[in-house]
């Protein structure tokens, strides 16, 4: 598995700040939300390219601004819409290559539009697809206000779309109502990518160490799905006071991978 921390972390900072920051304290592995059109420009994303190859820092996964606007984009009935939007993904892919990427992160239709499994899984596999052919693997995150909330929908996904991605995030499943372990039963083999987080009772986005989540044990369910993507912090600015109290997040979070490596290294020695 590769750890990292998600530029969203630090908005709205504005992104190439935020990106050196991340590389100046060591973290090695990062997720870049793209917030806004201008950061898509070839040169923009060369120079963040360069930036993060000096420190040897790997983007794993780019998550466009637009996904607030995916029910409008790809679920109406409006076939030209539709075909200018997977263009408009296309051209993330390429900015997803530029950057060394191989995830786009994808949040889909709204969860009160009226749209079968059937209708759009058809959908969505048109613009798996298109992005397939440019290298990249659109990821389908669980998100509470889209149709994707339910382990219910990830089960049919991969149904309709044997090949399609998911991007697991926990407090978006927690939020949701429901548990870890339902939503990587539901999710499987097509985890692509995870965005990690800790959560308590009262508070459904915390930093890692500050809750109930068991990180090690969730670890282990990942590394049982012999999952080896990125476990990305996700938190949202509000969940940590200063930038120490992020990076001290990401040390806690590879103390315990350590103690889940030695233990899977443990059972596979008993074998």
């Amino acid at each position: 598995m590769k750890l990292g921390i998600s530029s969203a972390c630090l908005y709205p900072e504005v992104l190439e700040e935020s990106i050196k920051r991340l590389c100046d304290s060591g973290v090695k592995n990062i997720e870049i939300f793209l917030n806004t059109f201008c950061e898509c420009k070839k040169s923009f994303l060369q120079e963040l390219k360069k930036m993060t190859d000096d420190a040897g820092v790997n983007i794993l996964s780019l998550h466009p601004f637009t996904s607030g606007f995916e029910t409008f984009l790809f679920f109406t009935n409006y076939p030209r819409r539709f075909n200018d939007a997977v263009d408009m993904y296309k051209r993330y892919c390429e900015c997803a290559n530029i950057l060394g990427s191989g995830i786009l992160v994808f949040h889909g239709a709204k969860r009160d539009f009226k749209i079968s499994y059937e209708e759009y899984f058809e959908k969505y596999g048109r613009l798996v697809d298109a992005c397939a052919e440019n290298g990249i693997a659109i990821s389908h995150e669980n998100i509470p206000r889209c149709i994707s909330c339910c382990p219910e929908f990830f089960e049919n996904m991969r149904k309709y779309l044997p090949n399609a991605k998911s991007v697991l995030d926990v407090k978006q499943t927690i939020r949701a109502g429901y548990t870890v372990d339902e939503m990587i039963n539901a999710m499987g083999s097509s985890i692509a990518h995870v965005h990690i987080s800790d959560h308590n009772k009262s508070a459904d986005c915390l930093a890692i160490g500050k809750g109930s989540l068991d990180v090690l044990s969730f670890l282990n369910k990942l590394r049982d799905i012999d999952f080896d993507g990125g476990v990305i912090i996700e938190l949202y600015r509000e969940n940590f006071n200063d930038f120490s109290e992020l990076y001290d997040c990401y040390k806690y979070l590879q103390s315990i991978y350590l103690k889940s490596i030695n233990y899977s290294t443990k059972i596979d020695s008993n074998k």
